[in-house]
């Protein structure tokens, strides 16, 4: 049995975020080789990036975590525990090989609508049947599926809907606009622009809404933060897993996104998206990480059994 603790030791000149994250994934590898100590197999491996079997993992997690698990491996390496080639196959490790099936069947799903009647399903389950119950929910989903990152969210204002156009006007980090075509799902934002009060999920106690010009907004606030969004996020998968073994995950709706709008493609056009040539029309990427995207396409479909 290895003692973790002496790779903390070395790692002790790290900084402190970098500190707490070997900590984490020490505790998580006491979890994973307890069950298994095969080092040198790649679903370990890939294990170690998440914080439970039940998390989900976003591209800014992902790249913090890499630098770890590299370091670790390579300690592992000192200790001649695992053969280098184990650790130059943890340097090659991509965003798109790490993603779990277990991730991929919890966090991932079919279309939007899917998405939309999973959210109508728990509410149900809790007495929220309403048209307006849960929008909040359903609308960052919209959102997040059509690529609008959390960061962008609580600045989206009233005045940027489109409703000619069935779109909302989106800034990024550099100032600039970009129009986002929501299509039949601009009606779920188009309902909570107008709404004035809320039933709060899970207590079903109604509260009114302040009148504000950002979209997003709560009853003590005129404006909802990127924080208070995923608190709402957390707040419903608390009751959302313990009912159907289902999340909603804002990262991983992001690439369902995309992954979809693949699908969409290779229907209409029959194209090939293997050499990841489909990814790169969606997308603004490099070359490695549309093939990851490729690869996760394979992964979602055969999981979701998607035909």
């Amino acid at each position: 049995m290895i003692d973790f603790e002496l790779f903390l030791n070395e790692c002790n000149n790290l900084a402190s975020y970098d500190m707490l994250s070997a900590k984490l994934l020490c505790r998580r590898a006491g979890e994973i080789f307890a069950y298994n100590d095969d080092y040198s197999l790649p679903d370990n491996i890939y294990k170690l990036f998440y914080s439970s079997d039940k998390s989900g993992l976003s591209k800014s997690q992902f790249y913090k975590l890499k630098k770890i698990v590299t370091l670790f491996y390579q300690w592992l390496n000192k200790k001649r525990v695992v053969s280098r080639a184990v650790v130059n196959f943890v340097d090659n490790i991509k965003l798109e090989d790490v993603i779990s099936v277990n991730e991929i069947s919890i966090c991932y799903y079919r279309n939007l609508d899917e998405v939309i009647n999973f959210i109508s399903m728990v509410g149900r389950k809790k007495g929220l049947s309403g048209d307006d119950d849960l929008l909040n929910i359903k609308c960052v989903s919209v959102l997040a599926w059509h690529g609008i990152r959390i960061q962008q969210m609580p600045d989206l204002l009233l005045s940027d809907m489109r409703d000619d156009s069935f779109s909302i006007e989106v800034s990024n980090q550099n100032g600039k606009h970009s129009s986002v075509y929501l299509d039949k799902y601009y009606g779920h934002i188009k309902r909570l622009s107008l709404i004035t009060e809320y039933r709060g999920f899970p207590s079903g106690k109604l509260e009114r809404l302040p009148s504000s010009e950002f979209l997003f907004k709560s009853p003590r606030n005129d404006f909802l933060s990127a924080n208070g969004i995923s608190h709402l996020i957390e707040r419903f998968n608390q009751e959302a897993y313990v009912l159907f073994n289902k999340k909603i995950s804002l990262s991983a709706l992001y690439r369902n996104g995309v992954l979809f709008k693949m699908y969409e493609l290779e229907k209409e056009r029959g194209l090939d998206i293997s050499k990841g040539s489909l990814v790169k029309e969606l997308i603004d990427c490099d070359r490695p990480f549309a093939f990851g995207y490729a690869k996760l396409f394979g992964k979602w479909k055969e999981i979701l059994q998607i035909k």
